[in-house]
């Protein structure tokens, strides 16, 4: 009975203890739980070798060190429904070149250390690793170290390896310190690039005198009730430190030693990225595709040339009214925005904004479109000058859709695009060699242009003379309006395939139905007896040559 006895205990022995030395001095433990109960002093140093399994909770209220002697150094925690160490009142404990194993495991129900009490951890060149804290609290996650109460940590060149967390933003160190002085709870120093944290309302993180080394920017994630003016780091000046996913409308800056999380006001998101000026915009846009998103409106203080290869914008008001984009009191004859000639295939698009100037001087166009293409949607422009609004080059096109442009000028080689219902004047410049202005009708439906497009021209006789149609995409005359005096009408070609411009023949027929819409008009009933006042019911009515019967 005594030898099975023994054999039972060996094997509880081993069930806390795998492949591990542990040891005080020249005193070995069996446990590492026993092992921190012997540590009384702040100099003991329990030193593992080795794997050390544990399966429930080991609360620290004592000031001692573990430290790991060999590669093989670790603690790994079976039970996934436990703390692996959690911090009682008076604690002052570090971990030394030791690693954290979660074996894979899911903590879901808790985390893995808590520091919740009167004391401080220390992590000193510490791994963590095979960790999932999928823990929901409230319908958040805390983080694999967390910090709550009056619980501290220090972390020095801590890394997190096959580590995971439920929700997207949130850190492998969560700091829900209330200690007095929130500078002192969540201290960093050295490296510790694969470190993430995230911040409840108001608490940071201070980075000791030491300083850090990580090249790798550290995520920094907020609490959603975090507070504007709060600390995120104490210490710091160097923002390139940290990666900081704050909210929409908030962003960190430098505020003398530290940096402060404060909201924002940004004229602009770019590509999801706040801005608060004209300059800051045109930094944040890349080479390629930008959206450009605009909370309020915005002056453009001097001429914007866009030269750049592919380059690919939309601008967009925030919200579902129409934002300003104001030209400022630059050189007079200089345009707002054009898409110049040395560009290659630039796209710009604009949606739902106003563009206005209110200089009555100005002489260059407000758009100018020498190469690629220029999207204008539910735009309008409050434009105070004579000059041209919007103006298509030699192999620029514009596409306008449901826009008020008073001057849309289509030069030779430019193409004007249309669909939806356009409140516009466009102008028709003269054929160039064989390059001529053109039209293209883009609605599905061409009932969808309600408004006449009225049309000028430089030279219609330029234009009358084309043997291929200047507007196509529909046969419809009744989409445009001609001056009156213009000479020239509208109708479709031979082929159908658009509209040319044809010189007026006025005919014999055309003359007497002129005299006939100046003739008086005389009433009769079908007796044929004139009548002065006719009311309701069937009479014949004569002016000039022609009668007809009408229905009052």
């Amino acid at each position: 009975m005594k030898k099975i006895f023994t054999l039972a205990a060996c094997a509880a022995l081993c069930t806390s203890t795998l492949l591990a030395d542990i040891k005080i001095g020249d005193t070995t433990y069996n446990t590492l739980s026993d092992a921190i109960t012997a540590a009384t002093n702040e100099t003991d140093v329990i030193k593992i070798s080795g794997l050390v399994e544990i399966s429930d909770r080991i609360t620290i209220s004592t000031k001692a060190t573990i430290e790991g002697v060999d590669a093989e150094a670790a603690i790994r925690m079976t039970n996934r429904g436990k703390i692996a160490f959690n911090m009682g009142n008076g604690a002052n404990f570090t971990f030394k070149n030791i690693s954290f194993d979660g074996n894979g495991k899911v903590w879901d129900t808790t985390v893995f250390i808590e520091a919740g009490a009167t004391g401080t951890f220390i992590f000193d060149n510490v791994t963590f690793k095979n960790i999932k804290m999928l823990r929901k609290n409230n319908g958040t996650t805390d983080g694999i170290i967390h910090l709550k109460s009056q619980g501290k940590a220090i972390i020095k060149n801590v890394a997190f390896t096959d580590c995971e967390m439920q929700q997207e933003g949130r850190g492998f160190i969560s700091n829900n310190s209330d200690v007095a002085d929130a500078s002192t709870a969540l201290q960093i120093e050295g490296d510790n690039s694969t470190a993430s944290f995230f911040l409840y309302g108001g608490k940071g993180i201070k980075v000791t005198d030491a300083g850090i080394s990580n090249a790798t920017k550290m995520p920094v994630y907020f609490d959603a009730s975090y507070t504007s003016g709060s600390t995120a780091v104490y210490n710091c000046t160097d923002l390139d430190k940290f990666a900081f996913n704050c909210p929409t409308g908030f962003a960190v800056e430098i505020n003398g030693n530290n940096l402060q999380y404060l909201a924002q006001s940004y004229i602009a998101n770019v590509n999801n990225n706040g801005v608060k000026s004209w300059e800051a915009l045109l930094d944040a846009l890349t080479e390629t595709e930008n959206i450009v998103s605009l909370n309020e409106g915005i002056t453009i203080p001097s001429r914007w040339l866009i030269n750049t290869a592919n380059f690919n914008a939309t601008f967009k008001s925030a919200t579902d009214e129409p934002v300003n984009i104001t030209r400022g009191t630059f050189t007079d004859n200089n345009v707002l925005i054009e898409l110049t000639n040395t560009a290659t295939n630039p796209m710009l698009r604009f949606e739902n904004i106003n563009f206005v100037n209110e200089n009555e001087k100005v002489t260059g166009p407000m758009l100018n479109i020498a190469r690629g293409n220029m999207y204008l949607i539910n735009c309008t422009e409050n434009f105070i000058t004579t000059a041209k609004k919007v103006n298509i080059k030699d192999g620029g096109s514009a596409h306008l859709e449901n826009c008020q442009f008073s001057s849309v000028n289509v030069n030779a080689n430019g193409k004007l695009y249309l669909s939806g219902d356009n409140k516009i004047t466009a102008n028709i410049c003269a054929v160039s060699g064989t390059k001529y202005p053109q039209i293209i009708i883009e609605a599905a439906e061409p009932k969808a242009v309600i408004t006449p497009i009225e049309l000028t021209f430089d030279n219609a006789e330029s234009i009358a003379g084309l043997d291929k149609p200047f507007i196509t995409g529909t046969n419809d005359i009744n989409m445009f309006s001609l001056p009156d005096d213009l000479g020239y009408k509208l109708e479709p070609n031979a082929d159908k395939t658009g509209l040319i411009l044809k010189t007026k023949v006025q005919s014999g027929v055309e003359n007497v139905m002129a005299e006939d819409a100046d003739a008086p008009v005389e009433w009769f009933n079908l007796h044929g007896i004139r009548v002065a006042n006719p009311e309701n019911g069937i009479y014949i009515r004569r002016q000039g040559n022609k009668v007809e019967k009408v229905v009052l």
